[in-house]
């Protein structure tokens, strides 16, 4: 006879950075039930430095309308201390 392996159902759960990857390939308003920044490992302050890309994730949240209006782009990290949150692209047309 053959033995399987018992595998965990929480083996067949998406990780919580895919579930976080999946809320950006599919916009939409979230729900006040979706707490996926909860699951996600923390990481290191040294791990942000340099210049990011943003994403607004639709939340329903009224600013977001404004970041687009703002032609946000994106955020610097160039220490712990010295963050640019919302940089902003000039002369788009």
């Amino acid at each position: 006879m053959i033995q399987f392996p018992i595998i965990s159902f929480d083996y067949f759960q998406p990780s919580p950075a895919k579930k976080f990857i999946g809320l950006t390939e599919h916009p939409g308003v979230l729900g006040g039930q979706v707490n996926i920044f909860d699951e996600l490992k923390p990481i290191h302050p040294d791990e942000l430095m340099g210049e990011w890309d943003g994403y607004i994730l639709t939340t329903g949240h009224p600013f977001e309308d404004e970041l687009e209006t703002l032609n946000w782009f994106g955020n610097t990290f160039d220490s712990t201390d010295d963050v640019a949150p919302l940089i902003v692209a000039r002369n788009v047309t």
